[in-house]
């Protein structure tokens, strides 16, 4: 089957051609969807430290309680990379 001239995308001059520019948009999309994703596993559990590290502090336990803290800022560091990754994604769509 082929396509007529205005069925195409601008720019395209097939169906491969617009099949494999879908693809692409699909596979963007699920990059994007696991950046969110992971961003916001590293995000829970670094909130997760810092309470476990303010119950320590509130036991006086400080040398649990600077692990914990250690632990949820490794964790932040890892959310805000990921949220990197999607920022400069959402960038490159919107030129």
């Amino acid at each position: 089957m082929t396509q007529s001239k205005s069925e195409r995308t601008a720019g395209y001059r097939s169906a491969e051609q617009n099949r494999r520019r879908e693809e692409g948009k699909s596979s963007e999309n699920t990059k994007g969807i696991e950046n969110h994703q992971r961003a916001a596993e590293c995000f829970t559990l670094a909130s997760k430290n810092h309470y476990e590290a303010a119950r320590y502090h509130e036991e006086g336990d400080d040398l649990n309680a600077s692990k914990s803290t250690i632990l949820a800022m490794g964790y932040a560091l890892m959310g805000n990379e990921y949220q990197s990754q999607d920022i400069k994604h959402h960038a490159m769509e919107g030129k």
